[in-house]
């Protein structure tokens, strides 16, 4: 029976979506009920193919190499989910898709995307996983181009080159790897990396706070955050106590609580921008939470980690941790108009301020950690924070996120799917895995949504915020990756996080949509904000540096062909 549910579930969605087509020349209801029920129904076999953990199939001959599927604990855990998020992205899609043109092709191309998506998680060598990410990739591509837009086909075609570089060294990793070859193997120089790509993330995050808009998000946006982060907090802890004990386990089972706080906001505001609800109410309070989020969360990282560190008297450690902030403070008044006035009085050759900006970023990890145990990307933070507001931030922002997501931040990334433990994955984290999913979702939402409550904003208001904080991301995975480092977190603990990760980062555009249906044309909650002003600003300002670049390279190759 597990053999027949694994072909089942790679197979199904790619054969019935050829009847998108037929169908649609029928009776539109027909389809939309079809690309409803299809992912109900792959749902319900992910869930009966947990009875079968062992299960097995191999199909030899086929790409010449053969084909083979297994039933792992992780595997089937992230195909369930998987399943769970394309039923509940074909419950919205009906109304999404309703007054849009080539919807069949888009619904034809996401059954495909599903069948080659479970199998990448259903993989039982990395041959398979290859072959099926490679299909994922090409099918997905028409996602990207659906609005044929031209924007869309540039989208398209830097989406399509970068999965095919993906799958090809994909396919090196095989190759060379110690799957065949041999001749690489794993050292010491990717944690290197992976410590130093998360040192410049948490100093971007530094440069993108504007502590301006911390003053001007004011008093609801102050509750909404703290009442957001204090929620899954406690519930964190009473999960992981549920299923952690002993002696070490109280710090370990709070970690937990600290990496639910987390709030990336980023693809909540995008998605808001999309369906123009960002300057609303309900936006600017999730905007505004979202910095103080960040802020809280740091503060709560330090605080757990210092008396992780092996303090032996709890008040020493918080007594540094406030003399750490104390001395950051007094550095930040010196440090900021220093470098400010030195930024104003140089106009030539900034590679100068990129120089000194690491370097202080990586002195001042270095003197947070040493000096006062506090952990080293709170530092970078503090670091960041330093810099950010400067008359050259923009241009130290766009060295910086080159560096980063050229080579520091993929590094980390790699590092952190390198540490997921598959084999140890019992019934008990898997369990875990799926309630830890389901509280972050709920805690941000009840937590979030009473701070706004009592702010008075309105049950519907209230809704929107709790479930715009849900998205994790990167923040969390930088948490997580320090308490592992740090050994606050059990490894077996791991996989979940990074689940939890991506289903709430899957998730919050979806249900942003939902708690937003029917405002499509109601603009009577659209406010003026500050802060979405200044972040639309800065957005502006990308994208009009971007042009000016593109033109100069355009004059440029004018020039040498002259």
């Amino acid at each position: 029976m597990g053999n027949i549910l694994l072909l089942f579930l790679v197979l199904f969605p790619m054969l019935l979506s050829a009847w998108v087509f037929p169908l649609r020349r029928r009776d539109r209801r027909y389809r939309n009920w079809l690309i409803q029920i299809i992912p109900a129904v792959e749902l319900a076999a992910a869930l009966l193919l947990l009875l079968w953990p062992g299960a097995a199939l191999e199909l030899p001959g086929v790409f010449g190499f053969g084909l083979r599927l297994q039933a792992g604990s992780l595997g089937s855990l992230l195909a369930l989910v998987s399943a769970f998020l394309w039923a509940a992205t074909g419950l919205n899609c009906p109304s999404y898709f309703a007054a849009a043109e080539g919807c069949n092709r888009f619904y034809f191309f996401w059954l495909l995307t599903l069948g080659a998506l479970m199998g990448v998680f259903l993989a039982a060598d990395l041959f398979t996983l290859f072959v099926f990410f490679e299909m994922m990739s090409f099918t997905s591509y028409v996602w990207v181009v659906q609005n044929e837009t031209e924007e869309a086909r540039q989208a398209g075609q830097t989406y399509l080159a970068v999965a095919v570089i993906g799958g090809m060294a994909l396919l090196a990793g095989l190759l060379l790897g110690p799957a065949m070859l041999g001749v690489l193997q794993e050292t010491t120089l990717m944690d290197q990396l992976a410590e130093l790509g998360v040192i410049v993330l948490m100093f971007n995050a530094g440069l993108e706070t504007d502590l301006g808009e911390l003053k001007r998000s004011g008093k609801a946006a102050f509750v909404i955050a703290f009442i957001g982060v204090l929620v899954p907090l406690a519930g964190g802890f009473a999960l992981a106590a549920a299923f952690n004990r002993g002696p070490d386990a109280f710090l370990q089972n709070v970690f937990i609580g600290v990496v639910l706080t987390a709030t990336s906001v980023s693809i909540t505001v995008e998605t808001l921008k999309e369906i123009g609800r960002l300057s609303t109410r309900s936006g600017s309070a999730i905007l505004g939470a979202a910095i103080i989020d960040d802020v809280l969360g740091i503060i709560g990282l330090t605080v757990i980690t210092s008396l992780g560190g092996g303090g032996a008297n709890v008040w020493v450690v918080l007594g540094k941790i406030a003399a750490f902030f104390a001395v950051s403070v007094v550095v930040w008044m010196v440090m900021h108009r220093f470098v400010d006035w030195w930024f104003r009085r140089y106009s030539r050759d900034k590679r100068r301020f990129v120089v000194l900006s690491f370097a202080f970023c990586l002195l001042y990890s270095f003197f947070a950690e040493a000096v006062f145990g506090v952990a080293d990307i709170t530092g970078a933070y503090i670091a960041g924070l330093i810099f950010a507001n400067t008359c050259r931030v923009a241009y130290l922002q766009d060295r910086f996120d080159t560096l980063s997501y050229a080579l520091l931040s993929p590094i980390f990334f790699a590092s952190i799917g390198l540490k997921v433990v598959l084999p140890e994955m019992s019934t008990t984290i898997l369990l875990f895995a799926v309630l830890l999913v389901l509280w972050a979702v709920v805690s941000k939402v009840v937590g979030c949504g009473l701070g706004a409550k009592l702010c008075r904003y309105s049950n519907q208001d209230a809704l929107r915020i709790g479930v715009g904080m849900i998205s994790r991301g990167e923040v969390a995975l930088i948490v997580a990756n320090n308490g592992i480092a740090a050994g606050l977190m059990k490894e077996e603990f791991f996989g979940p996080v990074v689940l939890m990760v991506i289903a709430t980062t899957i998730l919050t555009p979806v249900l942003l949509k939902l708690v937003y249906r029917g405002k499509e044309h109601d603009y009577s909650d659209l406010q003026e904000s500050e802060l979405v002003n200044a972040y639309e600003d800065a957005a502006a300002f990308d994208l009009a540096s971007q042009a000016l670049l593109e033109d100069h390279e355009n004059l440029k190759q004018s020039a040498r062909k002259k």
